[in-house]
Protein backbone atom coordinates (compact mmCIF):
# COMPACT_ATOMS: atom_id res chain seq x y z
CA UNK A 1 0.00 0.00 0.00
CA UNK A 2 2.41 2.66 0.62
CA UNK A 3 4.53 1.99 -2.88
CA UNK A 4 1.08 2.85 -4.18
CA UNK A 5 0.41 5.94 -2.48
CA UNK A 6 4.28 6.56 -3.46
CA UNK A 7 3.57 5.65 -7.20
CA UNK A 8 0.10 8.06 -7.25
CA UNK A 9 2.45 10.91 -5.11
CA UNK A 10 5.23 10.53 -8.23
CA UNK A 11 1.95 10.96 -10.77
CA UNK A 12 0.47 13.80 -9.12
CA UNK A 13 3.94 15.81 -8.81
CA UNK A 14 4.48 15.14 -12.59
CA UNK A 15 1.42 16.99 -13.76
CA UNK A 16 1.84 19.67 -10.89
CA UNK A 17 4.97 19.62 -12.28
CA UNK A 18 3.88 19.82 -16.50
CA UNK A 19 1.23 22.29 -15.32
CA UNK A 20 3.75 24.59 -14.14
CA UNK A 21 5.87 24.56 -16.67
CA UNK A 22 3.27 24.31 -19.82
CA UNK A 23 4.44 20.49 -20.43
CA UNK A 24 2.27 17.37 -20.92
CA UNK A 25 1.39 15.12 -18.73
CA UNK A 26 3.26 11.89 -18.73
CA UNK A 27 1.20 9.44 -20.40
CA UNK A 28 1.21 6.99 -17.92
CA UNK A 29 -1.26 9.45 -15.84
CA UNK A 30 -3.70 9.90 -19.03
CA UNK A 31 -7.38 8.98 -17.69
CA UNK A 32 -9.15 5.82 -19.17
CA UNK A 33 -12.69 4.93 -18.74
CA UNK A 34 -14.38 1.56 -18.95
CA UNK A 35 -18.44 1.25 -19.32
CA UNK A 36 -20.43 -1.38 -18.74
CA UNK A 37 -23.88 -1.56 -20.39
CA UNK A 38 -26.79 -3.89 -19.77
CA UNK A 39 -28.19 -4.42 -21.95
CA UNK A 40 -25.15 -5.04 -23.96
CA UNK A 41 -24.73 -4.08 -27.87
CA UNK A 42 -27.22 -6.25 -30.42
CA UNK A 43 -29.27 -7.66 -27.46
CA UNK A 44 -33.00 -8.51 -29.17
CA UNK A 45 -35.58 -7.32 -26.95
CA UNK A 46 -38.11 -8.10 -25.38
CA UNK A 47 -37.16 -11.84 -25.58
CA UNK A 48 -38.43 -13.23 -22.65
CA UNK A 49 -38.33 -10.29 -20.66
CA UNK A 50 -41.19 -7.92 -19.82
CA UNK A 51 -41.36 -5.68 -22.65
CA UNK A 52 -42.96 -2.53 -19.93
CA UNK A 53 -40.11 -3.25 -17.70
CA UNK A 54 -37.10 -3.90 -19.11
CA UNK A 55 -33.86 -2.70 -16.98
CA UNK A 56 -31.39 -0.53 -18.58
CA UNK A 57 -27.82 -0.23 -16.68
CA UNK A 58 -24.69 1.68 -17.17
CA UNK A 59 -21.45 1.71 -15.01
CA UNK A 60 -18.46 3.65 -15.44
CA UNK A 61 -14.74 2.87 -13.87
CA UNK A 62 -12.02 4.53 -14.09
CA UNK A 63 -8.42 3.31 -14.02
CA UNK A 64 -7.10 5.97 -11.78
CA UNK A 65 -7.05 4.09 -8.54
CA UNK A 66 -7.59 5.46 -4.93
CA UNK A 67 -6.28 9.41 -6.26
CA UNK A 68 -9.42 9.94 -8.77
CA UNK A 69 -12.80 10.49 -8.30
CA UNK A 70 -15.75 10.85 -10.81
CA UNK A 71 -17.47 13.79 -11.91
CA UNK A 72 -21.16 12.41 -13.20
CA UNK A 73 -22.41 9.51 -15.67
CA UNK A 74 -25.78 9.94 -17.78
CA UNK A 75 -26.97 7.72 -20.42
CA UNK A 76 -30.11 7.77 -23.04
CA UNK A 77 -32.06 5.22 -25.54
CA UNK A 78 -33.45 6.70 -28.68
CA UNK A 79 -35.82 4.94 -31.16
CA UNK A 80 -34.97 4.74 -35.10
CA UNK A 81 -36.64 8.73 -35.38
CA UNK A 82 -33.65 9.54 -32.59
CA UNK A 83 -36.75 10.44 -29.81
CA UNK A 84 -35.04 9.75 -26.37
CA UNK A 85 -37.27 6.93 -24.93
CA UNK A 86 -35.38 6.17 -21.39
CA UNK A 87 -32.70 7.95 -19.78
CA UNK A 88 -30.74 7.91 -16.43
CA UNK A 89 -27.85 9.43 -14.54
CA UNK A 90 -25.86 9.48 -11.35
CA UNK A 91 -24.13 12.81 -9.95
CA UNK A 92 -20.09 12.72 -8.64
CA UNK A 93 -18.43 10.80 -5.98
CA UNK A 94 -15.09 10.28 -4.50
CA UNK A 95 -14.84 6.72 -6.14
CA UNK A 96 -13.21 5.69 -9.56
CA UNK A 97 -16.69 3.76 -9.83
CA UNK A 98 -20.16 5.35 -10.56
CA UNK A 99 -23.33 3.61 -12.28
CA UNK A 100 -26.81 4.44 -13.04
CA UNK A 101 -29.85 2.36 -14.17
CA UNK A 102 -33.78 3.24 -14.86
CA UNK A 103 -36.92 0.82 -15.89
CA UNK A 104 -37.72 1.56 -19.63
CA UNK A 105 -41.20 0.51 -21.05
CA UNK A 106 -40.31 -0.06 -24.63
CA UNK A 107 -44.19 0.33 -25.21
CA UNK A 108 -45.30 -2.75 -27.53
CA UNK A 109 -48.02 -0.90 -29.27
CA UNK A 110 -47.17 2.62 -29.44
CA UNK A 111 -42.91 2.50 -30.48
CA UNK A 112 -41.69 1.10 -33.49
CA UNK A 113 -39.68 -1.84 -33.83
CA UNK A 114 -35.93 -1.30 -35.00
CA UNK A 115 -32.71 -0.92 -33.80
CA UNK A 116 -32.68 1.63 -30.61
CA UNK A 117 -29.24 3.87 -29.83
CA UNK A 118 -28.03 3.19 -26.40
CA UNK A 119 -25.12 5.82 -25.63
CA UNK A 120 -23.66 6.68 -21.92
CA UNK A 121 -21.12 9.12 -21.39
CA UNK A 122 -18.99 9.88 -18.00
CA UNK A 123 -16.16 11.88 -16.59
CA UNK A 124 -13.61 11.35 -14.37
CA UNK A 125 -13.34 13.91 -11.31
CA UNK A 126 -10.20 16.15 -9.67
CA UNK A 127 -7.33 14.09 -7.59
CA UNK A 128 -8.84 13.60 -4.36
CA UNK A 129 -7.79 15.51 -1.26
CA UNK A 130 -5.82 18.55 -3.96
CA UNK A 131 -9.18 19.37 -6.02
CA UNK A 132 -7.59 19.19 -9.55
CA UNK A 133 -8.93 17.85 -12.41
CA UNK A 134 -6.93 15.20 -14.55
CA UNK A 135 -9.72 14.42 -17.21
CA UNK A 136 -11.72 17.59 -18.14
CA UNK A 137 -13.10 16.16 -21.56
CA UNK A 138 -15.85 13.45 -21.04
CA UNK A 139 -15.69 9.74 -22.54
CA UNK A 140 -18.46 8.28 -24.41
CA UNK A 141 -19.67 4.39 -24.81
CA UNK A 142 -22.44 3.61 -27.57
CA UNK A 143 -24.42 0.23 -28.40
CA UNK A 144 -27.10 -0.63 -30.21
CA UNK A 145 -30.52 -2.73 -28.91
CA UNK A 146 -32.55 -4.69 -31.40
CA UNK A 147 -36.62 -3.71 -30.28
CA UNK A 148 -38.37 -6.67 -31.62
CA UNK A 149 -42.17 -6.69 -30.12
CA UNK A 150 -44.72 -8.58 -32.06
CA UNK A 151 -47.86 -7.33 -32.48
CA UNK A 152 -51.31 -8.13 -30.65
CA UNK A 153 -53.68 -10.48 -32.31
CA UNK A 154 -56.26 -8.83 -33.75
CA UNK A 155 -59.20 -7.39 -32.34
CA UNK A 156 -62.93 -7.69 -33.82
CA UNK A 157 -62.73 -10.43 -36.20
CA UNK A 158 -65.89 -11.42 -38.11
CA UNK A 159 -67.14 -13.82 -41.19
CA UNK A 160 -70.22 -12.64 -43.23
CA UNK A 161 -71.44 -13.47 -46.94
CA UNK A 162 -71.73 -10.97 -49.00
CA UNK A 163 -74.40 -10.70 -51.74
CA UNK A 164 -73.10 -13.52 -53.93
CA UNK A 165 -72.74 -15.74 -51.52
CA UNK A 166 -68.45 -15.26 -51.06
CA UNK A 167 -67.15 -15.36 -46.99
CA UNK A 168 -65.43 -11.91 -46.05
CA UNK A 169 -63.50 -11.77 -43.09
CA UNK A 170 -62.91 -8.62 -41.49
CA UNK A 171 -61.44 -7.24 -38.37
CA UNK A 172 -60.19 -4.10 -36.42
CA UNK A 173 -56.93 -1.97 -37.20
CA UNK A 174 -53.82 -3.03 -35.38
CA UNK A 175 -52.68 -0.19 -33.24
CA UNK A 176 -48.86 -0.42 -33.85
CA UNK A 177 -47.37 2.05 -36.08
CA UNK A 178 -45.52 -0.07 -38.25
CA UNK A 179 -47.80 -2.54 -39.01
CA UNK A 180 -46.82 -4.06 -42.84
CA UNK A 181 -50.24 -6.16 -42.73
CA UNK A 182 -52.36 -9.37 -42.09
CA UNK A 183 -52.64 -13.22 -42.95
CA UNK A 184 -56.03 -15.12 -43.28
CA UNK A 185 -56.02 -18.52 -41.75
CA UNK A 186 -59.45 -20.94 -43.11
CA UNK A 187 -60.88 -24.00 -40.27
CA UNK A 188 -59.75 -26.17 -42.92
CA UNK A 189 -55.96 -25.84 -43.34
CA UNK A 190 -56.47 -25.07 -46.89
CA UNK A 191 -56.15 -21.12 -47.42
CA UNK A 192 -52.75 -19.02 -46.55
CA UNK A 193 -54.06 -15.67 -47.92
CA UNK A 194 -50.82 -14.11 -47.71
CA UNK A 195 -50.08 -10.42 -46.93
CA UNK A 196 -53.23 -8.46 -46.86
CA UNK A 197 -52.58 -5.06 -46.51
CA UNK A 198 -56.44 -3.92 -45.57
CA UNK A 199 -58.54 -4.85 -42.83
CA UNK A 200 -60.98 -7.59 -44.86
CA UNK A 201 -60.87 -10.75 -46.94
CA UNK A 202 -62.85 -12.08 -49.54
CA UNK A 203 -62.58 -15.93 -49.99
CA UNK A 204 -63.27 -16.54 -53.25
CA UNK A 205 -62.22 -19.98 -53.02
CA UNK A 206 -63.70 -21.18 -50.40
CA UNK A 207 -65.51 -24.20 -50.91
CA UNK A 208 -69.45 -24.77 -51.33
CA UNK A 209 -71.88 -26.57 -48.93
CA UNK A 210 -69.11 -26.09 -46.32
CA UNK A 211 -69.36 -25.02 -42.80
CA UNK A 212 -66.07 -23.04 -42.43
CA UNK A 213 -64.40 -20.28 -40.07
CA UNK A 214 -61.21 -18.10 -40.09
CA UNK A 215 -58.51 -16.85 -38.25
CA UNK A 216 -56.48 -13.03 -38.41
CA UNK A 217 -53.06 -12.62 -37.49
CA UNK A 218 -51.40 -9.01 -37.58
CA UNK A 219 -47.83 -8.83 -39.11
CA UNK A 220 -44.81 -5.63 -38.30
CA UNK A 221 -41.89 -4.39 -38.77
CA UNK A 222 -38.88 -6.72 -37.63
CA UNK A 223 -34.77 -5.42 -37.39
CA UNK A 224 -34.64 -9.60 -37.83
CA UNK A 225 -33.62 -10.33 -41.42
CA UNK A 226 -37.07 -12.46 -42.09
CA UNK A 227 -38.13 -8.47 -41.77
CA UNK A 228 -41.53 -8.90 -40.70
CA UNK A 229 -42.83 -10.69 -36.87
CA UNK A 230 -46.00 -12.44 -36.71
CA UNK A 231 -48.67 -11.74 -33.76
CA UNK A 232 -50.76 -14.65 -32.15
CA UNK A 233 -53.79 -15.75 -34.34
CA UNK A 234 -57.40 -14.22 -33.11
CA UNK A 235 -59.70 -16.22 -32.02
CA UNK A 236 -61.94 -18.55 -34.37
CA UNK A 237 -64.91 -16.78 -36.00
CA UNK A 238 -68.67 -18.13 -36.23
CA UNK A 239 -68.69 -20.60 -39.15
CA UNK A 240 -70.31 -19.68 -42.40
CA UNK A 241 -71.28 -22.04 -45.21
CA UNK A 242 -70.94 -20.72 -48.88
CA UNK A 243 -73.84 -21.85 -50.97
CA UNK A 244 -73.73 -23.59 -54.22
CA UNK A 245 -74.07 -22.15 -57.52
CA UNK A 246 -77.73 -22.40 -58.87
CA UNK A 247 -78.30 -24.42 -61.46
CA UNK A 248 -78.40 -22.60 -65.02
CA UNK A 249 -80.41 -25.29 -66.92
CA UNK A 250 -82.26 -28.62 -66.50
CA UNK A 251 -85.17 -30.24 -64.63
CA UNK A 252 -85.36 -29.25 -60.48
CA UNK A 253 -87.29 -29.91 -58.13
CA UNK A 254 -88.83 -27.42 -56.03
CA UNK A 255 -88.87 -27.43 -52.12
CA UNK A 256 -92.19 -27.97 -50.28
CA UNK A 257 -90.84 -25.63 -47.28
CA UNK A 258 -93.39 -22.66 -47.03
CA UNK A 259 -94.84 -20.18 -44.40
CA UNK A 260 -97.83 -22.73 -44.33
CA UNK A 261 -95.18 -25.35 -43.70
CA UNK A 262 -94.05 -23.47 -40.65
CA UNK A 263 -90.68 -22.48 -42.87
CA UNK A 264 -89.44 -20.09 -45.66
CA UNK A 265 -89.96 -20.52 -48.73
CA UNK A 266 -86.94 -22.88 -50.08
CA UNK A 267 -85.46 -22.47 -53.74
CA UNK A 268 -84.77 -24.67 -56.46
CA UNK A 269 -83.49 -27.91 -55.35
CA UNK A 270 -81.01 -29.75 -58.03
CA UNK A 271 -81.84 -33.47 -58.65
CA UNK A 272 -79.11 -35.55 -59.02
CA UNK A 273 -78.54 -37.70 -62.12
CA UNK A 274 -77.02 -41.07 -61.77
CA UNK A 275 -75.66 -42.98 -65.02
CA UNK A 276 -76.17 -46.83 -65.00
CA UNK A 277 -73.53 -48.41 -66.24
CA UNK A 278 -75.35 -52.09 -65.97
CA UNK A 279 -74.75 -53.94 -69.20
CA UNK A 280 -77.61 -54.64 -71.24
CA UNK A 281 -79.59 -58.36 -71.22
CA UNK A 282 -78.93 -60.30 -74.13
CA UNK A 283 -81.43 -60.38 -76.77
CA UNK A 284 -82.69 -64.18 -77.00
CA UNK A 285 -83.90 -65.29 -80.23
CA UNK A 286 -87.98 -65.69 -80.04
CA UNK A 287 -88.80 -69.36 -80.04
CA UNK A 288 -91.94 -70.87 -82.01
CA UNK A 289 -94.50 -72.14 -79.21
CA UNK A 290 -95.79 -75.41 -80.03
CA UNK A 291 -98.52 -78.00 -78.17
CA UNK A 292 -97.67 -81.72 -79.29
CA UNK A 293 -101.01 -83.73 -79.22
CA UNK A 294 -100.67 -87.66 -78.75
CA UNK A 295 -102.48 -89.79 -80.92
CA UNK A 296 -104.09 -92.94 -80.49
CA UNK A 297 -102.20 -95.12 -83.03
CA UNK A 298 -98.29 -94.85 -82.49
CA UNK A 299 -96.12 -93.19 -84.20
CA UNK A 300 -98.50 -91.09 -85.78
CA UNK A 301 -98.38 -87.25 -85.00
CA UNK A 302 -100.34 -84.19 -85.56
CA UNK A 303 -99.21 -80.84 -84.47
CA UNK A 304 -101.73 -77.91 -83.69
CA UNK A 305 -99.93 -74.65 -84.75
CA UNK A 306 -100.76 -72.25 -81.77
CA UNK A 307 -102.29 -69.44 -83.78
CA UNK A 308 -105.86 -67.53 -82.93
CA UNK A 309 -107.86 -70.27 -83.08
CA UNK A 310 -111.50 -70.00 -85.43
CA UNK A 311 -113.40 -73.01 -83.55
CA UNK A 312 -113.67 -75.07 -86.82
CA UNK A 313 -111.65 -78.35 -86.96
CA UNK A 314 -110.09 -79.30 -89.74
CA UNK A 315 -111.66 -81.83 -92.03
CA UNK A 316 -110.07 -85.14 -92.64
CA UNK A 317 -110.72 -87.10 -96.05
CA UNK A 318 -112.86 -90.02 -95.83
CA UNK A 319 -110.48 -92.67 -97.32
CA UNK A 320 -107.61 -91.61 -94.85
CA UNK A 321 -106.44 -93.68 -92.15
CA UNK A 322 -105.39 -90.50 -89.72
CA UNK A 323 -108.22 -90.33 -86.78
CA UNK A 324 -109.98 -86.84 -86.61
CA UNK A 325 -107.88 -84.07 -84.92
CA UNK A 326 -108.32 -83.06 -81.74
CA UNK A 327 -108.72 -78.78 -81.63
CA UNK A 328 -106.02 -77.36 -80.21
CA UNK A 329 -106.14 -75.22 -77.14
CA UNK A 330 -104.14 -72.13 -76.70
CA UNK A 331 -100.58 -72.63 -75.58
CA UNK A 332 -99.69 -71.31 -71.60
CA UNK A 333 -96.53 -70.25 -72.98
CA UNK A 334 -94.51 -73.47 -72.55
CA UNK A 335 -93.17 -76.00 -75.29
CA UNK A 336 -94.15 -79.79 -74.77
CA UNK A 337 -92.67 -82.91 -76.21
CA UNK A 338 -94.38 -85.86 -77.77
CA UNK A 339 -94.86 -89.03 -75.51
CA UNK A 340 -96.12 -92.06 -77.07
CA UNK A 341 -98.54 -94.53 -76.03
CA UNK A 342 -97.46 -97.14 -74.41
CA UNK A 343 -94.25 -96.05 -72.65
CA UNK A 344 -92.59 -95.48 -75.63
CA UNK A 345 -89.37 -92.85 -76.28
CA UNK A 346 -90.34 -89.36 -76.51
CA UNK A 347 -90.74 -87.90 -80.19
CA UNK A 348 -88.65 -84.52 -80.19
CA UNK A 349 -90.31 -81.23 -82.47
CA UNK A 350 -87.55 -81.84 -85.07
CA UNK A 351 -88.16 -85.65 -84.90
CA UNK A 352 -91.73 -84.83 -85.81
CA UNK A 353 -90.97 -82.78 -88.43
CA UNK A 354 -89.17 -85.20 -90.05
CA UNK A 355 -92.16 -87.45 -89.82
CA UNK A 356 -94.61 -84.88 -91.48
CA UNK A 357 -91.81 -83.86 -94.02
CA UNK A 358 -91.57 -87.43 -94.61
CA UNK A 359 -95.24 -88.52 -95.11
CA UNK A 360 -95.77 -85.07 -97.13
CA UNK A 361 -93.26 -86.51 -99.88
CA UNK A 362 -95.34 -89.65 -100.12
CA UNK A 363 -98.07 -88.18 -100.33
CA UNK A 364 -96.66 -85.96 -103.53
CA UNK A 365 -95.57 -89.23 -104.80
CA UNK A 366 -98.30 -91.13 -104.43
CA UNK A 367 -100.49 -87.86 -106.58
CA UNK A 368 -98.25 -88.46 -109.33
CA UNK A 369 -98.17 -92.65 -109.39
CA UNK A 370 -101.95 -92.25 -109.49
CA UNK A 371 -101.90 -89.53 -112.18
CA UNK A 372 -99.24 -91.43 -114.51
CA UNK A 373 -101.46 -94.61 -114.25
CA UNK A 374 -104.36 -92.76 -115.61
CA UNK A 375 -102.79 -91.33 -118.46
CA UNK A 376 -101.40 -94.88 -119.08
CA UNK A 377 -104.98 -96.29 -118.94
CA UNK A 378 -106.54 -93.58 -120.91
CA UNK A 379 -104.05 -94.16 -123.75
CA UNK A 380 -104.44 -98.19 -124.12
CA UNK A 381 -108.12 -97.58 -124.82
Amino acid sequence: MNVKRFLGALAVAGTLAAASIGTAAPAFAAPHITFTMTPSDTTELPGQLDPHAIRVAVSAKSDCIGLCSMAGLSFTVKDPDGNTVASGSAPSNNSNFISASTTWDTQPTAKKNGNYTFAATAAQGGVLGLGLTTSPNPETQQATIKVNNPPVAPAGVQTALDPSGVPVVSWSANPEPDIKGYQVYRSDGALTSGLVAGTSFHDASAPTGQALSYKVAALRFSPDPSGLISSPTSAQTAAVTAPAPAASAGPQNVGTAGAANGGAAAGPVKQPVTLNTAKPAPIVAPTLPTRVVQLPQPNVIQFAPLLPYSGKVPEVPVNSNAPPPVAAQADQGKSTVVVMPGGANKVTPVDAIKYVAAAAFLIVAAVHVTRLARKLRNASV
